[in-house]
């Protein structure tokens, strides 16, 4: 099988969508499960690339794309500052989809970090999903309460700061080279990280969770400070139905630092699910 990338727009709600598909030859399309994979907060979908390429090439049964939020990477319009307006963008993103018979009827939602808490939001707002992937993520952010008043001339800097101080936990030398040399193409404007902030504040559905009946597999490492050990245990016991993928060392991002893994544990997940 072979694997490849392609770039497309869709016009919605007033944003200029893009969105990537990563195709693998010999797909059997009328069976095939829907894989749409969101980005975190401050960066856009390069930082899922890995993953997903990974991911789309572990089977044929599946079909995976990637979208930039609107106002990150390649997407045009403003940035959107409340999660419930994200996850009703991306319902109605994946509708259109549907409508064009690009996406199938199976469609299964991959959140890194505010990706995740959009996922979440989408099932609450309610799009039910064939099962949800929870990466790095939480149904909460007081984590960030520290950069509640962060300005957008110090944003860019405290996002490559970040990225580095994770780059440089469990990796070699090469790989975090490797790693630091990308973190500008993963990088989203400072308003629209602002606006990543102002969204994962003014988000909190630890009372709501316990409503979704989707498989939801969590994803989540001990090294990881943004979505804590407290908040992945909270989801573990309050979905209806989880299970937990446990990576030792892991950091906020693993989804990049540790993409083959992830990738192999997701789609086990999406077979057992399928």
């Amino acid at each position: 099988m072979s694997n490849t990338k392609e770039k497309h727009f869709v016009n919605i709600n007033n944003h200029k969508i893009c969105y990537y598909s990563n195709e693998v030859n010999e797909l059997n399309l009328e069976e095939q499960t829907t894989v749409l994979v969101i980005h975190g907060a401050m960066g856009n979908a390069v930082t899922t690339s890995d993953f997903s390429e990974t991911l789309a090439s572990l089977g044929s049964n599946k079909r995976v794309f990637q979208l930039d939020l609107p106002g990150h990477g390649n997407s045009n319009g403003d940035a959107v500052s409340s999660i419930s307006e994200l996850a009703d963008i991306v319902i109605q993103f994946i509708s259109h989809m549907q409508e064009k018979h690009i996406f199938t009827d199976k469609v299964v939602l991959v959140g890194h970090s505010m990706g995740g808490s959009i996922c979440i939001q989408t099932c609450l707002n309610g799009f039910k999903p064939t099962a949800l992937v929870l990466i790095s993520s939480a149904p909460e952010w007081s984590s960030l309460s520290v950069m509640k008043d962060v300005t957008s001339d110090i944003i860019g800097n405290a996002f490559k700061g970040m990225m580095e101080q994770d780059f440089s936990i469990n990796t070699t030398i090469e790989e975090r080279d490797r790693l630091v040399s990308q973190i500008d193409d993963m990088a989203a404007t400072p308003e629209a990280s602002l606006s990543d902030i102002k969204a994962l504040l003014s988000f909190d559905v630890k009372n709501e969770i316990s409503t979704i009946t989707s498989p939801v597999l969590i994803v989540y490492g001990d090294n990881d400070f943004t979505a804590t050990i407290d908040n992945q245990n909270f989801m573990l016991n309050h979905f209806n139905n989880s299970t937990a993928y446990f990576i030792e060392g892991g950091t906020h991002t693993t989804v990049i630092k540790n993409a083959e893994e992830v990738a192999n544990a997701v789609n086990s997940f999406i077979e057992q699910e399928h």
